[in-house]
């Protein structure tokens, strides 16, 4: 949790940095025809960024090991960002003004720029999946039953409709729907109808922790039985260039509950690189400064 708390800091404070340096930029040259649509249509993204990483501080249960990698993923395009925004942002006005005309005319400034707002959205992307998979509002239950706050499932399901469209919400979202809550706002399911939607979804996405999975056992009669587990799987991840992946908590071990780990075709080109494994922080900070050395 303190992790996931000091990852969601982090990038809001570089979010809203970025924000202030694009207005800055933009109010200088509003007159422009070219620039201030590239400016506006980049900022307009980081306030959509700035919504999730806002959604993820006040909901608790999408602080998870997941969303923190992600968010650490952030924080570096961010770093990245922030310091071409600074660089662009000179006080002096002949070279805002030559700024200005680069920009308009396809510069290596516009291209840096571009480059990395398109990986910033593609780490925006990788956000919202993780929220959607989230257990959002589930509370431990007993006798087999799950208990989840609705209302904390219908905020986020409803965050979620609204960036990514009808039907592509929380998932959780859709064992409440037809339910009545409790006095307290809480719904009931089973665990099998939480699994279920591991299942119908088991091809949706390369990369994910299912909710809850079931493993089915013999026992000495020849019936079978059904014992509960979690899966996790990382299939399919791609990084290039010089790209960061982490599908893999760093510091506490939260994969200890797991009863089976797949890891397979995951390929990192060029200079990317790719954490598919839990590691500790120590670890983590010196690959992170053998990278930036390299």
């Amino acid at each position: 949790m303190a992790e996931a708390l000091t990852a969601v800091a982090a990038a809001s404070g570089l979010t809203d940095t970025a924000i202030r340096i694009l207005r800055r930029l933009r109010k200088a040259h509003e007159r422009k025809t070219k620039l201030p649509e590239v400016l506006d249509r980049h900022a307009c993204e980081l306030n959509s960024l700035k919504d999730i990483i806002e959604l993820i501080d006040d909901e608790d249960s999408l602080q998870t090991a997941t969303v923190a990698a992600e968010l650490v993923r952030l924080r570096s395009v961010e770093d990245r960002l922030v310091k071409l925004l600074k660089e662009l942002d000179s006080t002096s006005k002949g070279a805002v003004k030559q700024y200005a005309h680069q920009l308009s005319h396809g510069s290596t400034e516009e291209k840096r720029l571009a480059v990395i707002m398109e990986e910033l959205c593609q780490v925006k992307s990788a956000l919202l999946l993780r929220i959607q998979v989230a257990s959002v509002g589930v509370m431990r239950g007993v006798g087999g039953l799950v208990l989840a706050n609705a209302d904390a499932i219908a905020r986020v399901d409803s965050f979620l409709q609204e960036r990514l469209g009808d039907g592509k919400g929380l998932k959780i979202a859709r064992l409440i729907k037809g339910r009545r809550p409790s006095s307290e706002g809480n719904v009931s399911f089973t665990l099998r109808e939480l699994a279920s939607l591991d299942r119908d979804d088991k091809d949706e996405h390369s990369e994910d922790e299912t909710l809850v999975d079931t493993d089915s056992d013999t026992s000495s009669t020849g019936s079978r039985k059904n014992k509960l587990s979690l899966t996790r799987i990382i299939i399919r991840n791609v990084t290039k260039e010089q790209a960061a992946m982490i599908n893999a908590p760093i510091g506490k071990d939260l994969w200890t509950h797991i009863s089976r780990l797949e890891i397979k075709d995951n390929r990192a080109e060029g200079d990317s690189m790719m954490i598919n494994y839990a590691m500790t922080p120590e670890h983590f900070f010196k690959v992170m400064q053998l990278r930036m050395k390299s």
